[in-house]
Order: structure tokens, then sequence, then C-alpha cells
């Protein structure tokens, strides 16, 4: 586990406590690292949820898939983010998406609910920010349901990149992401993400290279008539 102690650290129930510490928690429990490889499934959609996944190498994706057979991406998660939080102690205890390796292999951590509950219980520090864990995820749920419900591919990157803007704290920004996960994030095709963003540079709104975009016209995220 000495490996991927620096993963560890970065995860919300661990950081701020020192690596003697972690190792303690952890050893005290179950859960082993396993490694995956692109072609793996590390949990399928409506498996029975029994255990919380902390990634320790590489990135998982998020996936859902929909009755008319669509797949939508969710999320996608890196060294020290979690998954499996919100529904573990839920009634249906049902994983309402599939979690994959979104790169070529990815190593995650899998402690089993009961040995969970047992560091819950033993740790008031890790279980508040077990409750502020599964919080963030429903504001990010619902984050997400309103950008899906916003008409046109223009308020979708206005929407976003105003979240953005307003994270990092600028209004020249890195995209958190490659443009192919964005597009499966905002539930648009990759080709159209990529024409509006041409149309938005060329009506002055952006400039952008690459991952980077500078927002010339800050009003345009208060949405002052700029929605086409």
């Amino acid at each position: 586990m000495n490996r991927y102690l620096a993963a560890l650290k970065q995860c919300t129930f661990f950081q701020g406590r020192s690596c003697e510490d972690i190792l303690a928690l952890l050893s005290a429990i179950g859960g082993q690292p396993r490694q995956y490889g692109s072609d793996e499934v590390i949990v399928g959609q409506g498996d029975t949820a029994g255990h919380l996944g902390i990634v320790l190498e590489g990135m998982v994706e998020v996936q859902r898939v929909f009755p008319n057979g669509e797949t939508v991406t969710m999320a996608h998660l890196s060294k020290g983010q979690t998954f499996g939080e919100a529904v573990l102690f839920s009634e249906q205890r049902q994983y309402p998406a599939s979690v994959i390796p979104a790169s070529n292999h990815c190593t995650v951590l899998l402690l089993p609910r009961s040995d969970l509950l047992q560091l819950l219980q033993r740790d008031e520090t890790i279980l508040l920010r077990f409750i502020e864990t599964i919080s963030n995820r429903v504001v990010m749920l619902t984050n997400r349901i309103e950008v899906l419900s916003l008409p046109s591919i223009r308020q979708k990157l206005l929407h976003f990149l105003g979240q953005e803007c307003q994270r990092q704290g600028r209004l020249s920004i890195e995209l958190p992401m490659t443009k192919k996960q964005l597009s499966a994030q905002l539930g648009v095709p990759r080709p159209s993400l990529s024409r509006e963003l041409q149309r938005m540079q060329a009506d002055g709104l952006i400039q952008f290279d690459r991952r980077r975009i500078q927002i010339r016209r800050p009003e345009i995220l208060d949405g002052e008539g700029f929605y086409q």
C-alpha cells in the first residue's frame, strides 16, 4: 500500500492525515489494490453495490446506458477520487452506472461495505468527509441535469465555461478534459461541439487554442443576449 500513499493522501477522506495514520486505518480493514486493463469493467451498471472505489492510478470513466441504447459519460475520475459512495448505503444498492478504465490501465482500491462502515464508525473526521462527498455528488448531478436541459450547444458551453472560470478563478481557463470527454459530458456530438467553439470564436466571444480558452467578452457568462 505504500506505493499508493500519494494517491490516498489526495483522497477527500484522508486529506491532512499522515502516511502513518492512513496505513494504520487501512491495515485494520480489508480491500486490496487491483489493476484493470482497458477492456475490463470495474463495476457494472445494475450490479449490487458492495464496495467504495478509490482511484489509485490512471483514470476511470463513469458511463450510463439508457433504455434507448444511448451511452452517456457521466464523469471522469482521476487519482484520489472515489465512486460508489452515493449508493452503498441506499435501499436498492445498485450501481446506477458502469465504471471502466479511461486509460490503458488503472489501479483501484475497492473497500468492502462492511469495512468502510467500520472505518466510518471509528473516525469521525472520515465520517464527516464521507457525508460531504455525498452532498457534493448531489450538487454535481443537479448541475449536470441543468446542463443537459439547456436547449442549445452554446448555452451548454457557456454554462460549463462559467463554472470553470469560477472554479479556476480567471477568464483564461485550461480545459480539465479533452474535447471528446467534454462533448460526452455536455451530451452533444463532438463535431457539433467543435463547430460551436469555432462560431463563438468567429463571433469574438472566445479565443481558443487546443485546451486553453480565453473569454473575450465576460458578459456572455451572464447570458446577456448571446444565447443563440
